[in-house]
């Protein structure tokens, strides 16, 4: 908790309430990863561990875990960013703004469902969220262009792509994770 608050109020603050170099935010952040690096050490030697450390030795959860700490700062910012941009460019109200979001579900819902198809028919599925952070990260340029010009369509095509690449990764390193353990650690 304190490592998080901290991290939290340090990216929060930075550059808006305080400079990025004084020292309450610098403060914050030694702060937090004095705390992250506590929990670390509180949880190797506790019997009973939130989050076993041992399960970061296998390749695929450490590398699982990694892509999803960017895809999750990934959807943050998107998701924290486009409903403001619909609303203070664009004029819409907070309902309309969400219903501007469906572009971006429908392609998560779309891709996940194909890919879990062929997944299921081929069993391979390595491939899926290398593609698709390449995806993700393509959205993420598109929408770094936005401007107070573009097109409502243009934005829903955006959107879509930024869906579509979600769709591909979150799944299948949930996935991934699951069929690296025996079934008595996967929860």
């Amino acid at each position: 908790t304190v490592a998080t608050s901290t991290l939290i109020l340090a990216t929060t603050w930075g550059g808006l309430q305080y400079p990025w170099g004084s020292a309450r935010i610098i403060g914050l952040l030694v702060t937090s990863a004095v705390a992250a690096a506590i929990f670390v050490v509180v949880e190797l030697r506790t019997k009973n561990p939130l989050v076993p450390m041992h399960l970061f030795r296998n390749r695929n959860m450490a590398l699982a875990t990694a892509a999803s700490v960017v895809l999750g700062v990934s959807m943050t910012g998107v998701m924290a960013y486009l409903p403001t941009y619909l609303q203070m460019v664009h004029t819409m109200t907070p309902t309309e703004a969400g219903f501007m979001m469906i572009p971006m579900v429908g392609g998560m819902i779309l891709t996940s469902i194909g890919i879990g198809a062929l997944i299921t028919r081929t069993g391979h599925y390595k491939v899926f969220p290398i593609i698709g952070l390449c995806v993700v990260a393509v959205g993420c340029y598109l929408l770094s262009q936005l401007t107070a010009d573009t097109g409502l369509w243009t934005l829903g095509i955006y959107i879509f792509v930024y869906g579509f690449g979600l769709g591909m990764v979150m799944q299948v390193l949930i996935l991934i994770v699951q069929n690296s353990f025996p079934i008595t650690v996967v929860g």
